[in-house]
This record gives structure tokens, sequence and C-alpha cells, in this order.
């Protein structure tokens, strides 16, 4: 009956997953279907290498590739909605996308014009290029995140949207409240991402510090981690309903039930933490 009850709570985890899967993508692309108006404006500023960018993007997809330029180049895609075709050309043409330098940093922002919120709504989805030695900071309330290439330190947010995180090097602190965080060919030696619901599948490189410290946690989602291939240090894997899965040759020294690893591997100062209260956890 027990084991009857868990499969239940997980076959409903999944259909959640779908399900918000499926509203998102509704939810975008109705967005974009009601656009009465439709611009791309473009902004270049000069971009240090190692410096920071932060990114304001009040509602909308932010995409920061990094290349071997010297400029930060972005792209806004605008899409308005108004009751009438021509209030929507006016309001995006006041649209604007800045990119403002203080104290060294550069800041991207949208700005839009006053508007009453009543069958109205700006949204603008942001591609960004910029060198790979660069700190990103980067927040949005819909919408996906996508960063490959960085080579710096990182930090995005999104309320509603998947974060996908692509051959990145530094410390990386991410969090979404409804969406997936997807990491791939990770190279960190500290490790934050956390999602309220949405899965989350993370992929350290080869080349990933030994000692990494990883803290992944989802209230509603499944967690798969692989670590790097030498990892030295603490586990602490727990899934409150769910099952832990460790599918590494390495040896895991200490205590191991069906739903919690406490342990270590190796003598490192390492540590990963991976929680979730409705799924299932796996050590790779």
């Amino acid at each position: 009956m027990k084991a009857t009850i868990e499969q239940i709570s997980l076959l409903c985890v999944v259909g959640q997953v779908l399900a918000f899967s499926g509203c998102y993508n509704c939810a975008t692309s109705l967005r974009k279907t009601m656009a009465e108006y439709k611009v791309e404006k473009w902004v270049c500023s000069d971009f240090v290498p190692g410096s920071r960018l932060v990114v304001r993007d009040n509602d909308g997809a932010i995409r920061i590739c990094a290349d071997d330029g010297t400029e930060c180049r972005v792209t806004g895609t605008v899409f308005v909605h108004a009751p009438a075709k021509r209030e929507a050309r006016e309001i995006g043409e006041q649209v604007q996308i800045a990119a403002e330098r203080n104290d060294g940093v550069l800041i991207v922002t949208v700005k839009k014009p006053p508007m009453s919120q009543k069958h109205r709504f700006v949204s603008v989805d942001l591609d960004i290029l910029l060198p790979r030695q660069a700190h990103v900071e980067c927040e949005t309330s819909f919408g996906r995140i996508t960063l490959t290439g960085i080579e710096g330190d990182v930090e995005a947010s999104t309320e509603f949207g998947r974060i996908l995180c692509e051959h990145t090097r530094g410390a990386l602190d991410v969090q979404t409240e409804f969406g997936r965080v997807i990491g791939r060919e990770i190279v960190s030696d500290h490790l934050v991402a956390s999602s309220q619901k949405g899965s989350e599948d993370i992929v350290c490189a080869d080349s990933c510090p030994p000692e990494i410290v990883a803290d992944v946690s989802t209230e509603w989602g499944k967690i798969c981690f692989q670590a790097p291939p030498h990892y030295q240090g603490a586990l602490d894997l727990d899934s409150d309903l769910g099952s832990v899965k460790l599918r590494t040759s390495a040896d895991v020294r200490g205590t191991i039930t069906r739903r919690n690893v406490s342990g270590r591997i190796g003598s490192g100062e390492g540590s990963v933490r991976l929680f979730t209260n409705l799924g299932s956890v796996t050590l790779r």
C-alpha cells in the first residue's frame, strides 16, 4: 500500500511537470500571438573582459551567449498587446533597451512607457552577446534564461521559466520558482541551484574541480546530478517522498538507505547536497 501511494505521488509529480511545461509553452505562444505590434531594437556597448553585466528584464526571456568579441551586443524583441494596433505601435515605439555603465558595471534594462495595465502588456525577449570573461547577474519575472559559454560567476533567477546553463566556468547561483534547471558541461567550484516546482538535471564537466561545493534542491521534482569524475567530499542526498539512487563506482562510506545517503567519498573538502520533497534523487 505504501509503495502504491509513493508511485501515485511520483506520477503526480510527472503530471505537474508536464502540465507546467505545457502551460509555459501555451502562455508564451499566446503572448506572442496576441501581440498587436512586434519590433526589434538593438543597443551595443564596449565591454571590458572580466567586468560584470547586470540584466534587469521586467518580463521576457533572456539568452546570453559568450563570444570572442570586445562588445556587449543586445537585441530586444518587443511584443506589445493593446486594444488597438495603433496604440500598440505607439507603445512599442516608446520601449527602450538601455545599456548604461555604473562603477564599471554594465546594466541592461528595459524601459517601458507609462500605460494602463488593463488589456495591455509589453514583453521583451533579450538576446545578448558578450566576451567570455564576464560575470553575469540577470533576472526576469516571466521567461526562460539561457546562459552559454560564460567564464565568470553567474547569478540568474526567474519566477516562471526554465534555466539552462551550458559550458559555464565559474560559480553558479540559479533559481526558478516554476521551471526546470538544466546544466551541461559545468565547471564550477561552487554551485547553488533551486526550484520550487521543477526537475533539475546537472552534469559537471570532466575538468570540474573534484572538491566542488554543490547545493541542489527542489520542492516538487526529480534531481539528477553528475558529479566530477574524481569527486572528493561529503554527500547528503535526501528525498522525503521518493528514492535515492547511487549510480557511481566510487566508494561511498556512510549511511545509505532508500531515501537518504549521508556519508563521504574520499577525504576531500567537497560537499554535494541534493534534496527534494517529492521526487527521486540520482547521483551519477
